[in-house]
């Protein structure tokens, strides 16, 4: 058994056995309320119990909770290619060839036809033909690898599922935030999931009472005094 007391975080998947509390659950459902939680409800791994003492007894923990499986979602979501990314990875297998050719040709060229084609260039190299050559390819081989593209499109869906996670939107994997991309319109099937869920102030319009103990109070002070 695990006593929740008030401002704690549920450290489990359990059910409740004693005490009565609000208990907040919009990192799992989205819902801003809070859920009043009795003897005999289910409570889960990261909700926050608000206002009073639960005594819960745990039935999953540790990686059996679905706060765990949330996290193995995601992680598994970053892992997951996408289909231009397993384009970018053929292309970089084949380019790599090309640019291996393109390395060893340069160097055969300086060794070889070079020094008589620029002569002048061979003679300012301070170790010849064979160094200028080997320099070269090195050159080659190192401007034209395809290491950005073969980088940078899972550094981008790693990059994407990961900001989505933060921000409460769970992305199943990198084909996923391909097709996203072309979505024209959203369709939410109920209301507070996209919404803080905590009204707020924004304006306040100011009328002048002419009497009365409201005379000259100013709309600042009214909030304050509204606010309790």
């Amino acid at each position: 058994l695990i006593h929740v007391l008030p401002g704690d975080k549920i450290a489990v998947d359990g059910v409740v056995v004693g005490g009565r509390s609000a208990v907040e659950e919009a990192a799992f459902t989205g819902e801003p309320l809070p859920v009043l939680k009795t003897q005999g409800a289910t409570v889960h791994a990261g909700t926050l119990n608000l206002d009073g003492a639960l005594v819960v007894q745990a039935v999953r923990a540790g990686d059996d909770t679905t706060l765990a499986d949330i996290v193995r979602m995601v992680e598994g979501a970053q892992a997951r290619t996408a289909p231009v990314q397993r384009l970018a990875d053929q292309i970089s297998g084949k380019f790599v060839y090309s640019v291996m050719g393109l390395s060893a040709a340069t160097f055969l060229f300086w060794r070889g036809l070079g020094p008589k084609v620029f002569p002048a260039v061979v003679a300012a190299s301070p170790g010849g033909a064979l160094l200028l050559g080997l320099q070269l390819a090195c050159n080659v081989l190192v401007v034209a690898c395809p290491c950005a593209l073969g980088l940078a499109t899972p550094t981008a869906v790693l990059v994407g599922t990961a900001m989505g996670a933060r921000r409460g939107l769970l992305i199943r994997g990198g084909d996923i935030l391909e097709t996203a991309a072309g979505v024209s319109a959203v369709v939410l099937d109920k209301t507070g999931t996209v919404t803080r869920g905590r009204p707020s102030v924004t304006r306040v319009v100011e009328c002048e009472a002419k009497n009365g103990p409201w005379r000259g109070r100013a709309g600042a002070t009214m909030v304050q005094l509204a606010a309790g």
